[in-house]
């Protein structure tokens, strides 16, 4: 028996527990019966409680190419018991995976159910899970654009405490989630780091600003004002793109990402603080991307998610009303679907390339 089968004995998926015995019982005789989706959940719990001392994952290639390398099932366990101890998890309690399991997020909510002892329930991976036949859940992970449909949803009241990640929450959604008694919180963290490594609340009295630290970790600054993450899960010190303004050695304010500032005539702008202010200004879901131009190099572009016809001269007027001369965008384009990687995250990379393959009027 391996050190991971000491820690747990039993599975309990969908209200139904089993020893481990049990469980490979069930699925090698079920497995073949299920969707591929299901059949990932369980692929990677009988990974996890394999006899080997990682797994291979990929990174989600939403901030640069995907990369692939190896996670110890030890900072598994250490992130899961971090999340675990910090949102007071206890045995039996239901948490909901409606994420896909491909991506770290998903791989972490099964093991903090594994690790924990709760009662791991259930969905489709999709942008729109369906909360309706859950009377408590505990405990869950959505993306943005899931919470956006969740919200719609009366049983959305039936989560306890919620963390939101992959992308940033908006100032409008935060918005919304003020008037829900679930706990929300946002979540910073990658692949790389096993899923979160700080959180802020976003919703009720005690919302705030800056993300903290969970217990353990510690950030600092690199000479490009970058974060860089100290944890026990790391063997070394872990430097990121993610422009920061750091608040001691264990909160951060989130700027942006510094691959993604869009340098216009030399001036250099921030597009997540910029689609910050633009958040109050506008009802649409949108993006911010820079796009070649002869004269500045780049110009900031304002691309909105709709099929709707959208009345541009009106939008530019309160634009222009509300930011500075170099933030306002240059350009406004309406596109159906903003491109999104399988774990729901905007693909900035992608929407570049769509909107310079196919034309600005095709839009």
């Amino acid at each position: 028996m391996n050190s991971i089968h000491s820690q747990i004995r039993h599975i309990t998926l969908n209200n139904q527990t089993y020893t481990i015995g049990k469980f490979r019982e069930f699925v090698w005789k079920q497995i073949q019966n299920f969707p591929e989706w299901e059949q990932a959940i369980y692929d990677f719990i009988f990974t996890f409680l394999d006899d080997s001392d990682h797994i291979i994952q990929q990174s989600s290639g939403t901030t640069g190419e995907p990369k692939t390398f190896k996670l110890s099932k030890a900072g598994m366990i250490q992130s899961a018991e971090d999340t675990i101890n910090y949102f007071n998890l206890k045995t039996g309690d239901k948490a909901l995976l409606c994420l896909p399991v491909d991506y770290i997020a998903g791989k972490m909510m099964i093991v903090r159910a594994l690790i924990a002892g709760l009662n791991l329930l259930y969905e489709v991976p999709s942008s729109n899970p369906d909360l309706s036949r859950y009377q408590k859940i505990h405990f869950s992970a959505m993306v943005p654009i899931q919470v956006e449909d969740a919200l719609k949803q009366p049983a959305f009241e039936n989560i306890d405490k919620l963390i939101i990640g992959g992308s940033k929450v908006s100032n409008a959604l935060a918005s919304r989630l003020n008037q829900s008694n679930t706990q929300c919180f946002e979540t910073y963290g990658m692949a790389e780091t096993y899923s979160h490594v700080a959180v802020r609340k976003i919703n009720g009295t005690s919302h705030e600003s800056h993300f903290e630290a969970l217990p353990g970790i510690s950030f600092e600054t690199d000479e490009r004002g970058c974060l860089v993450i100290h944890t026990r899960r790391l063997k070394k010190q872990l430097i990121t793109n993610d422009l920061v303004e750091l608040t001691g050695t264990t909160k951060f304010k989130l700027l942006g990402r510094y691959d993604d500032l869009i340098n216009t005539g030399g001036i250099k702008i921030n597009p997540k603080v910029l689609e910050n202010k633009i958040s109050a200004l506008i009802d649409y879901n949108f993006a911010l991307i820079g796009l070649p131009d002869s004269t500045f190099g780049e110009v900031v572009s304002l691309v909105i998610e709709t099929d709707q016809p959208v009345d541009k001269k009106k939008l530019q007027c309160k634009l222009s009303e509300n930011l500075s001369k170099f933030q306002i965008p240059k350009q406004i384009i309406t596109i159906r679907n903003i491109p999104r990687n399988a774990s729901f995250k905007i693909d900035r990379k992608k929407l570049r390339a769509v909107i310079q393959n196919k034309g600005i009027d095709s839009f």
